[in-house]
């Protein structure tokens, strides 16, 4: 074997190893979220439950998403570190599909603490966006109402598309 076949293989047993573990994702037991340094230590749990949240379809395992959404929710609003801004066009995303408003959120989350927590809103929208389109693509099958707009967004093929769509329906 040569050493890209090397590193080819032990990437794809990272990342499968990655998509298992967050299959079975569990929501921690007794966790305490009260003061501002209770968050920290629940850092990677929160980015397993976005991971979890993002790849789980839409119509499997309804209680366990409501529990994995009451976790991070709780994690999110009270987070010290995160701070997002909800503009009314992430409503109208997902007035039809309420989930995509906790797959907005889990995008924006994850960028933020992968740049450390130093994000832009327009870098947290895009993330946002990115996540919910990405989503819905993948759920398309599996009960998730057609959204005329997220439609047209699929069709963003970069970064800067999508942030030009966000100046157009941020004004609105």
């Amino acid at each position: 074997m040569t050493t890209k076949q090397i590193l080819c293989t032990a990437l794809l047993c990272f990342f499968s190893l990655t998509s298992i573990n967050a299959q079975e994702f569990e929501v921690p037991e007794n966790y305490s979220l009260v003061a501002a340094e209770d968050y920290e230590p629940y850092k990677q749990d929160v980015l397993n439950a976005i991971q979890w949240l993002e790849n789980t379809p839409l119509n499997e395992q309804e209680e366990k998403r409501k529990e994995v959404s009451a976790f991070f929710m709780q994690w999110v609003t009270g987070s010290p570190t995160v701070s997002i801004s909800l503009l009314p066009y992430v409503l109208d995303l997902s007035e039809k599909n309420s989930e995509l408003l906790m797959i907005f959120l889990g995008g924006w989350t994850k960028a933020s603490i992968d740049q450390n927590h130093k994000i832009t809103d327009t870098q947290g929208n895009v993330a946002g966006i990115k996540s919910v389109v990405n989503f819905y693509s993948k759920n398309r099958k599996a009960g998730i109402n057609k959204n005329k707009t997220i439609e047209k967004l699929l069709k963003q093929d970069t970064d800067k598309d999508i942030e030009k769509w966000l100046e157009k329906n941020s004004l609105d």
